[in-house]
């Protein structure tokens, strides 16, 4: 079996670790924590980068990703200590789509 990840997964992780690597600063995420622990701007860029409809299906406008694709940015995402729903926000999306 072969347990490494695939070319496009990588490339996410490398998309998703170069995002907070520059983006998400301590001083970012120690102004957001203090503003209530939500930033509309980084959720924008979340959005940006095509991150918000991960594990949305592509038939319903989302990206159609796995969950070891989820997993790659959750992990990212993680080390850098990135304050924002991600995780809930993805997991209710796909709930609610498929609820109708």
């Amino acid at each position: 079996m072969d347990f490494d990840f695939s070319d496009d997964q990588e490339m996410l992780r490398d998309t998703v670790r170069k995002w907070v690597d520059k983006a998400y600063t301590f001083e970012r995420r120690r102004g957001i924590v203090k503003d209530g622990g939500f930033s509309p701007a980084a959720w924008r860029e979340l959005g940006e980068l095509g991150l918000l409809g991960l594990h949305v299906a592509e038939e319903n406008g989302g990206m159609g990703f796995g969950p070891v694709d989820a997993m790659v940015v959750m992990e990212e995402l993680g080390r850098g200590i990135v304050v924002e729903p991600f995780a809930a926000v993805s997991l209710v999306a796909t709930h609610l789509l498929n609820a109708g």
